[in-house]
This record gives C-alpha cells, structure tokens and sequence, in this order.
C-alpha cells in the first residue's frame, strides 16, 4: 500500500466523520444523554486522529502521483500544481483548526475522569464548531476531487481563491 491509497482511504473519515459527530453531539445535548455525548466525544478523537493521517499522507500522495507520473493535467501543469496547492493550504487550515475542539474536549475529558461534569457551554460550542469544521471539509474535499475529477473542474468553482 503507498501513500495515495492511505490518503485516499482516511480522507473521507474527517469529510463524513465530523458531520456525524456533530449531530450525535447535538442529539446527546437534545436528549440529555451522557452515554451518546461520551459517544461523540471518541468519534470525535477518532476522526481528529483519522484526519491527522489524512493530512500527513497528502505530500507523500502527491510525491506518488508525481514520481508515477499520474498526475491529470487539467488544464496544463501550472494549473494542476495550482489545484493540489489550494487543497493543500485549505487542508493545513482547517485540519489544524479542527484540534481545537479536539483538544477542548480531551482537557475537559480529562477532568471529567476526575468527577468534574461537561460544561453546558462546551456542550453547547462544540456541535456548533463541529458544523462549521464540516463546511471546511467538505470544501476541502471538492479541492481534492478537482484534482483528480475534471467533471468537477470543470462545474462553477464554489470559492474562488487567487
């Protein structure tokens, strides 16, 4: 197995993981379920975990892809390398700032094994910072389709960033 297929396998965990997250959360506040937040929390340093992978694979993916000499040029060499450098800066954003909540939960996680309870803000802000970290993934998966899927180039962009 090479660095494009681990990255093409743990890529969609952040993209549908995160979503999933955030309703189980928002269900287990709705509902007042401990057990479903305590769920949620480990789906949520699961696909923290998983993403981390995801990204972490990207330059080596790339580095296969290149080396094989797979790449699609889409519209010409400087626009593939343009695509893949898009979805790279918006993957680096949006993963590093998905640890945010990650890290808020394990620290409040961490006092909740020490008979502390959740705080109803956190339980309130994360399923909220969790749909918002959603968007960004999703829109950091069209990047990465655009790359390898020219029916996507080739539709309306959904973000222009130049």
């Amino acid at each position: 197995m090479n660095a494009a297929q681990i990255h093409l396998m743990t890529v969609h965990i952040p993209v549908l993981g995160m979503p999933v997250t955030a309703l189980l959360m928002a269900i287990a506040v709705w509902k007042k379920s401990d057990l479903l937040w305590s769920v949620g929390v480990w789906f949520l340093f699961g696909v923290t975990l998983l993403g981390g992978i995801a990204y972490l694979s990207g330059p080596a993916a790339y580095e296969v892809l290149d080396e094989w000499n797979f790449l699609p040029w889409v519209e010409g060499p400087e626009e593939t390398k343009g695509l893949i450098e898009d979805h790279a800066a918006v993957a680096k954003g949006v993963y590093f700032t998905s640890l945010i909540p990650a890290v808020m939960a394990l620290a409040q996680f961490i006092r909740v094994l020490g008979g502390d309870s959740w705080p109803k803000w956190m339980k309130i802000t994360l399923p909220v910072l969790l749909i918002l970290l959603s968007v960004g993934f999703a829109y950091t998966a069209h990047l990465g389709g655009m790359i390898r899927h020219p029916e996507i180039y080739r539709s309306a962009p959904l973000l222009d960033l130049s």
